[in-house]
């Protein structure tokens, strides 16, 4: 697909590409015969397939070049020029390196279906709709689900490798990057991903613009109009802060066994379709690295069956960025994966962990309990919990595991666990040790939250709260 208008700019390569084509001309180009040149490379079929073939190269910046938080706000504000805000980069990780990290991750039952991607309901942040067809694996599972702390300790490794890569490439200045979101995620037959951004809902809108005839002798003027993708101030987005992400493909349609199931830029200039625009081949150590806006609509092919009897598996490594360090992902302790035992009670044993990075708050012994009908309770209790004291005071989200609740501080320095086991409530404070311990604020909001925790399992358990029943032997059973 090529562009029939200046106004529907598409990404260009870095500014090597350009500075190639103008020595292939004259050595002192007009300004006039420049935009010419810019407006050539953008309207033929062939600089699409040069971004498709990985032309596109990292350019290292020097700190005097290299631009801050606010410098990028304002430039990703203005969207200019746009293919300074997105790229790919070959080899970003060897294909040696992919493999191993391939070979590493679990089987594809270990995925969470429908696990970190695209909400779909603004009033309970961080829930997705499940779809078979799509499934990931976040830093928090992995640390559960690996096979090792030292396979851990590396894939944190490559994960900030990305980060520095992705940083460099934007043009960023050292440290103004922050993960929000770590993800590997998994597409099987049928996985796509719609044109979307990552920071806000976005619709088409008609815009117009007056155009001056550029003959000197010549001052009129014409309107032309377009449909063009703007943020629904409408709707709102959970993750507003994200301002850049990338995708890493992790293997390639051959070695995954797919077809289909390509990266691509959709058109922000678009009659309400968003088609796509750029695509970009899955190959290994190939990452696609883009600001977070509708300035960067972006989406993903289908997945499909490349050879009958052998599942389909598109592997990638996604990312996403704030520069709030507040809002920074936090690393949890490798865990590893609990060891069967034949004994049931020392299994369950096992699972009960209290370390100093997941630190055992309450254990509360239950006679019975329904546990999808208690979580779903709980969930409604967090939810409304959020606001308190004060508004986005709180988080609430599910955990890795399957029965589990998670609220997490707006200071991102701990987080508090709810795990309904088959005996047994446990409530766990999460930290990384290595980073900062949980701070005074957020000690004493959990102890508020906790007190209000007990008392909704009272209810719970044994209907309304009256004065003086405190369920005295601290059993809680559920009808």
């Amino acid at each position: 697909m090529y562009i029939t208008s200046s106004k529907r700019i598409i990404m260009s390569c870095t500014r090597r590409n350009i500075n190639n084509h103008q020595s292939s001309s004259s050595s002192s180009p007009s300004p006039f015969s420049f935009l010419l040149l810019c407006i050539s490379l953008i309207s033929i079929s062939s600089f699409t397939n040069a971004i498709d073939n990985n032309s596109c190269k990292n350019v290292a910046i020097s700190k005097e070049q290299c631009m801050n938080a606010t410098e990028f706000t304002t430039k990703v504000q203005n969207a200019s020029p746009l293919h300074t805000l997105r790229g790919t980069i070959d080899n970003v990780l060897s294909s040696t390196t992919c493999a191993k990290l391939t070979k590493t991750l679990l089987s594809a039952s270990d995925f969470i279906s429908g696990s970190g991607y695209e909400s779909k309901d603004n009033n309970l942040p961080n829930t997705y709709k499940a779809h078979e067809s799509y499934s990931g694996l976040d830093v928090a599972s992995l640390s559960k689900l690996l096979p090792s702390s030292e396979d851990y300790d590396w894939f944190v490794t490559l994960r900030e490798h990305v980060r520095k890569t992705t940083e460099e490439a934007l043009g960023l200045c050292p440290a103004t990057l922050f993960v929000h979101y770590t993800q590997i995620a998994q597409k099987v037959e049928g996985g796509l991903h719609h044109p979307h951004a990552d920071n806000c809902f976005h619709t088409f809108v008609l815009a117009t613009t007056t155009t001056t005839s550029s003959f000197e002798d010549d001052d009129d003027e014409s309107d032309s109009s377009y449909m063009m993708a703007k943020c629904d101030a409408t709707k709102a987005h959970p993750y507003p802060s994200r301002v850049a992400a990338s995708i890493l493909y992790l293997n390639s349609q051959q070695s995954g066994n797919y077809d289909g199931g390509e990266f691509y830029w959709a058109d922000m200039f678009s009659n309400g379709g968003g088609e796509p625009s750029v695509i970009v081949t899955p190959k290994e150590g190939r990452m696609a690295f883009f600001t977070a806006g509708v300035e960067n609509l972006h989406g993903a092919l289908p997945v499909e069956r490349r050879v009958r009897d052998e599942e389909p598996r598109r592997l990638a490594l996604a990312m996403w960025y704030v520069t709030d360090e507040q809002l920074e992902e936090v690393i949890p302790p490798f865990v590893g994966r609990p060891e069967g035992d034949d004994n049931e009670e020392e299994e369950e044993e096992d699972v009960i962990i209290d370390t100093p990075s997941q630190k055992l708050l309450m254990k509360i012994p239950i006679q019975s309990m329904k546990t999808g009908a208690l979580k779903l309770s709980l969930w409604f209790h967090l939810v409304k919990q959020q606001s308190n004291p004060t508004k986005k005071s709180w988080q609430a989200n599910e955990g890795v595991d399957e029965n589990m609740l998670t609220m997490l501080y707006r200071d991102h320095s701990a987080l508090f666990s709810i795990t309904l086991q088959k005996n047994v409530i446990t409530i766990h404070r999460h930290v990384d040790v290595h980073v900062r311990p949980a701070s005074l604020q957020y000690q004493l909001q959990e102890s508020v939250m906790l007190h209000d925790l007990l008392d909704e399992l009272v209810k719970l358990a044994f209907g309304k709260l009256e004065d003086g029943d405190g369920g005295g032997d601290g059993s809680k059973e559920e009808d």
